[in-house]
């Protein structure tokens, strides 16, 4: 059996005080400067599935997908 070449390690005790917002904001930024594909997210179908049929559920997918879109 082959060995991963990788370890993955999380700290759960890192705590990110960013808003989703601009964690999504900061990832448009770092996909355009390094060349990678931008992403386009359908936020106001989201934010409508959010609002009306989910009951606020998926908030922070949402708020995410506008700071990324903000950007571009």
């Amino acid at each position: 059996m082959n060995k991963p070449n990788h370890v993955y390690l999380y700290n759960y005790e890192q705590k990110n005080n960013k808003s989703d917002y601009q964690l999504g904001y900061e990832q448009a930024s770092y996909d355009i400067k390094n060349g990678n594909r931008v992403r386009h997210y359908p936020y106001k179908l989201m934010r409508f599935i959010n609002r009306y049929m989910l009951f606020n559920k998926i908030r922070e997918l949402v708020e995410y997908m506008h700071g990324y879109n903000d950007f571009i």
